[in-house]
């Protein structure tokens, strides 16, 4: 054997050679590299080279030292030595490529037997990153408004545009009027959504049930809000969704009704508790330059019995009940009793009259104008007579007179005027109005027009006569 053949380890007997390990990772921008180690099964006897083949289309990959030439490192090997080593690292760049592999093999030479370890396997990691493409998330249009009775999950979807680059995440927060009335899936944490985009989605969506019940919970209105992202999510365009859960008990129920005569007007709104009974009555007073808002609450008995009513801040009605009916009213105006009412009945149970009482300076009660109605037999008022006390006469004057007439077979959703809060004095219509004011010998008649919905209730009304004309618009829950 010539000592002057490179390509051999000159022994009397062949060394077996392999990697010590079968991979190795390192990073594309580590500027120490990593050492590859080769292992022999015994120690050299003379000096010697062997070859290391590194695969073709990754050489321009690596750096080595010693310095690889056209693919083929060669390694020197010193006498006496059981172990080789070398040095490798990445060429850095700024191409982005991901994680590459290559593989080294050693070279057939006669001057040692390969192991079985005889290719190593080098990983680079990539240190390059990619902005992400961007995607914008955006509700889908959907109903606004849903009935509390309907069985079938309401979906809600958020349109991703382009496709999700790298894994992401969505959260929409929910803001609701009232809780218990509906759920989500998946279920909200704190009142909120959060929904996983994995990469290449194009949509999401969770689901809303609705929770149906037999109380009056009031409509539920719900907010759905995109609040924030991650990943290659952004907000789009359209980041809300309003929702309306109508309460099936509460469908159809007055809401309110104003009433507009020339530059005044007046609007009560209706709010009503789980049991359907009137909670609150809220009247709003528009007239030139002055605006007033009244809060009227209701209280009940065990026996869903009206007993007190509060008008304002330190004004209560309060009703006292016999056989059933309300015989007196009293008015207090901080625990003071200024003001009561006596009602008497006819003999179908309608309220007859109501003669009021004021206190005086003196702290005596006196009458004020008082009433006598009169009805229909079906229940609806036919005339209501107002009367006054004079001096110095037993015979009240009588001062106005209202009639009621033309009476229509459509329910009235409120009559036209309160006589106690418990009492519907109009079961149905009204056609026509006349209003005779006696002491200033004024008789206007009022004709009556409506307008309905589709469902039959009326939501406006139109009382015409000359020289005036009221207008009163219904709205329902």
């Amino acid at each position: 054997m010539s000592c002057e053949d490179p390509e051999e380890i000159v022994s009397d007997q062949l060394a077996e050679i392999q990697f010590q390990n079968e991979t190795l990772t390192i990073s594309e921008n580590s500027n120490e590299g990593a050492q590859v180690v080769l292992t022999l099964n015994r120690t050299t006897t003379a000096a010697g080279t062997i070859r290391l083949i590194i695969e073709a289309d990754m050489r321009n990959r690596i750096q080595t030292d010693p310095m690889h030439v056209d693919g083929v490192l060669s390694l020197p090997v010193a006498k006496g030595v059981s172990e080789l080593q070398f040095n490798v690292k990445a060429v850095n760049n700024t191409v982005i490529e991901g994680n590459q592999t290559l593989v080294i093999t050693i070279a057939e030479s006669s001057g040692f037997i390969l192991g079985a370890q005889k290719t190593f396997e080098l990983l680079i990691a990539e240190d390059d990153t990619q902005e992400p493409v961007l995607s914008t998330a955006s509700f889908e249009a959907q109903s606004e408004t849903v009935k509390e009775s309907d069985a079938e999950a309401v979906e809600y979807k958020i349109i991703l545009s382009p496709a999700v680059s790298v894994d992401s995440k969505v959260v929409v927060e929910i803001n609701a009027s009232k809780a218990g009335t509906f759920a989500t899936q998946p279920a909200s944490i704190n009142n909120r959504i959060t929904l996983e985009a994995p990469v290449g989605s194009t949509e999401l969506s969770f689901t809303l049930n609705t929770i149906n019940n037999a109380e009056i919970t009031g409509h539920t209105e719900i907010e759905f809000t995109i609040v924030s992202t991650e990943g290659s999510v952004i907000l789009g365009s359209v980041v809300e969704q309003k929702l309306i859960i109508s309460d099936d008990e509460l469908s159809g129920r007055l809401k309110s009704y104003e009433i507009s005569a020339g530059e005044n007007a007046e609007k009560r709104t209706y709010e009503y508790d789980a049991s359907g009974r009137i909670a609150k009555v809220i009247t709003t007073r528009n007239a030139p330059h002055n605006t007033t808002t009244l809060t009227d609450t209701y209280f009940y008995d065990d026996h869903n019995r009206v007993i007190k009513r509060n008008l304002w801040l330190g004004r209560d009605i309060v009703y006292t009940w016999n056989n059933n009916r309300i015989e007196r009213a009293d008015v207090y105006q901080d625990d003071v009793l200024i003001q009561y009412a006596n009602y008497g009945y006819d003999d179908a149970g309608n309220v007859g009259g109501v003669e009021p009482f004021y206190k005086q300076n003196d702290g005596s009660f006196k009458r004020g104008l008082f009433y006598i109605y009169l009805y229909f037999t079906d229940g609806n008022i036919y005339k209501a007579l107002t009367y006054q006390d004079t001096p110095n006469s037993e015979e009240p004057i009588l001062v106005s007179t209202r009639t009621y007439d033309q009476y229509m077979d459509i329910t009235a959703p409120i009559a036209m005027f309160e006589i106690l809060p418990n009492v519907k004095a109009q079961q149905t219509l009204a056609g026509s109005y006349r209003y005779e004011q006696h002491l200033i010998d004024s008789d206007l008649t009022y004709t009556i027009t409506y307008e309905f919905r589709s469902d039959g209730l009326p939501v406006k009304r139109t009382a015409s006569a000359p020289g005036d004309t009221q207008v009163v618009s219904y709205d329902y829950y």
